[in-house]
């Protein structure tokens, strides 16, 4: 009985530190698109599509995210993704994510970025892994332009 116990006294730590640095290899977020959702009196949804680009061989589980999404240096706030999405190898996928905004806040300057025809935008991602027996959590930041194609 000594012996078991000495021998997950040694063992269980070590599968623990194998489990914490598993590497998984940093992927990319950007920005696709931006669609005007909803427009009320006190508040404005936009639907922001992103996506996601596994940079790995391997396939890459996320088990949602949030996103912080600044266009023209304006700060659009954050959203919340609950998706659970398998990334191929190499490969990518979208995903859609409902930002609210209130209107006392921005007042003013949604129009500017309606009637903007280009954008330069900021998006700051925390991808919440889901690989072996523990989460993880990605921290990813992304610059680029966007170009309204009748869709904004």
């Amino acid at each position: 009985m000594k012996l078991f116990i000495r021998f997950i006294l040694v063992a269980f730590p070590l599968f623990l530190s194998a489990c914490s640095t598993q590497h998984i290899a940093q992927p990319r977020v950007s920005l696709v698109d931006v669609e005007m959702a909803d427009v009320s009196v006190f508040e404005t949804s936009l639907l922001i599509k992103v996506r996601i680009q596994n940079t790995d061989p391997k396939p890459l589980r996320i088990a949602g995210g949030s996103h912080e999404v600044f266009l023209n240096g304006l700060s659009l706030g954050s959203g919340e993704s609950g998706e659970d999405l398998t990334i191929p190898g190499h490969g990518s996928v979208t995903d859609t994510v409902r930002f609210y905004i209130s209107n006392f806040t921005l007042f003013g300057k949604i129009q500017r970025l309606v009637n903007s025809s280009h954008l330069d935008y900021k998006i700051k991602s925390r991808l919440y892994v889901d690989s072996s027996l523990f989460g993880r959590t990605l921290e990813v930041d992304r610059q680029g332009e966007l170009w309204q194609n009748g869709s904004l």
